[in-house]
């Protein structure tokens, strides 16, 4: 007879918990959807995805900090990325018209 309640109690209990998890999906997705204007964001032409911003620190911070023999403290590390994103960004502030007199010419 045991055979008989332990099938449903753990197909009830297996049911129950998918519904607590699709209900915490459901909530996280109804407070969040101002942000996830895909589409939008899309037809302005902007990245969405995360493989750009991945691209980007390979290419800024990548290339400088793996070079062969390098070896970085944390400190030295983080002065170097500060250093090579202002450089990065200097046409841009150009074009918006932001001062550059902070950024530092390498």
């Amino acid at each position: 007879m045991k055979r008989y309640f332990v099938r449903p109690a753990k197909y009830f209990l297996r049911k129950l918990n998918l519904y607590r998890k699709s209900r915490l999906n459901f909530h996280y997705i109804e407070e969040n959807k101002k942000r996830m204007r895909y589409a939008d964001f899309r037809n302005q032409g902007l990245f969405v995805g995360s493989g750009v911003i991945e691209a980007g620190c390979k290419s800024i911070i990548g290339a400088r900090l793996k070079q062969s023999g390098m070896e970085w403290t944390v400190k030295g590390a983080n002065a170097i990325i500060a250093l090579r994103c202002a450089t990065a960004l200097r046409p841009l502030r150009r074009l918006l018209g932001i001062p550059c007199r902070l950024i530092p010419v390498l």
